[in-house]
């Protein structure tokens, strides 16, 4: 990345063009993440301070965590989180992320234990065996 691009702007465009280059799903989703990680702030505030000129340590974070997408580390790893259902789980190597069609595995499973009327019952499910 060049020196010359130090705003909170310029570095979401170059970074996705950088991981659509390496081949990232979803390169502009994950530079926005990743650099708002960086500097603390959610992905709206990026673009409310999309001027924001970013210092050296801050840049060199970010460049860090990019480089680790970009040689295939998971997104939710390098954040540390993963959201899942609604809520957020914390990640580290090894543990599993979670897929979004799980999601839907769950929805029909409450569908089935309460018969599409959740207001009746707390259904209670274990997964045995995972992994």
């Amino acid at each position: 990345m060049s020196e010359s691009l130090k705003t909170v702007r310029e570095l979401i465009g170059l970074t996705a063009g950088y991981l659509a280059e390496k081949s990232v799903d979803s390169p502009r989703l994950n530079a926005e993440r990743l650099l708002a990680d960086v500097l603390g702030l959610s992905r709206l505030e990026l673009y409310m301070h999309h001027d924001r000129p970013l210092v050296a340590d801050e840049i060199e974070r970010f460049r860090e965590l990019v480089r680790r997408r970009a040689s295939g580390e998971p997104l939710q790893h390098l954040l540390g989180e993963a959201e899942f259902y609604g809520r957020s789980f914390k990640m580290a190597p090894g543990v599993f992320i979670p897929r979004p069609e799980t999601e839907l595995l769950v929805d029909r499973c409450l569908e089935l234990l309460t018969g599409g009327d959740t207001r009746l019952i707390s259904p209670l499910a274990v997964e045995v065996g995972c992994g």
